[in-house]
C-alpha cells in the first residue's frame, strides 16, 4: 500500500506563523519600542507591588494561622459544655428477628 500525502500551503509552523505576525506588526513605525517599553514600565511597577503582597502575606500568615486556631479551640469547648446526653428511647419493634 503506497501512500500519497499532500503537503498543504495552508498549515504553517506556529513560529512561521509568529515572524509572519510580527513582521506585518513591524511595519508600523515605532511599535517595537512601544511594546518594550510597556512590557518594562509594567515589570517595574508590577514587581515591587508582587514582593510586597508577598511580604505581606508572610508577615500575616502566623498571626492569622494562631487567631484561627484559638478560635477554633473556643468553638470545640463551647460546643463540648453545650452537648447534653439524649434521653435513650426504644426502638419501635420492626419485625425482623
Amino acid at each position: 500500500m503506497d501512500r500519497k500525502t499532500e503537503i498543504s500551503d495552508h498549515f504553517m509552523h506556529t513560529g512561521a506563523g509568529t515572524s509572519v505576525a510580527l513582521a506585518w506588526v513591524g511595519l508600523i513605525p515605532g511599535v517595537f519600542p512601544f511594546l518594550a517599553l510597556t512590557v518594562l514600565v509594567g515589570a517595574v511597577l508590577a514587581l515591587p507591588l508582587i514582593a510586597l503582597g508577598l511580604a505581606g502575606a508572610i508577615i500575616a500568615a502566623p498571626p492569622y494561622a494562631a487567631w484561627r486556631f484559638i478560635g477554633w479551640g473556643r468553638r470545640r469547648r463551647r460546643r463540648r459544655e453545650q452537648v447534653v446526653e439524649p434521653t435513650p428511647v426504644p426502638a419501635p419493634y420492626s419485625g425482623v428477628c
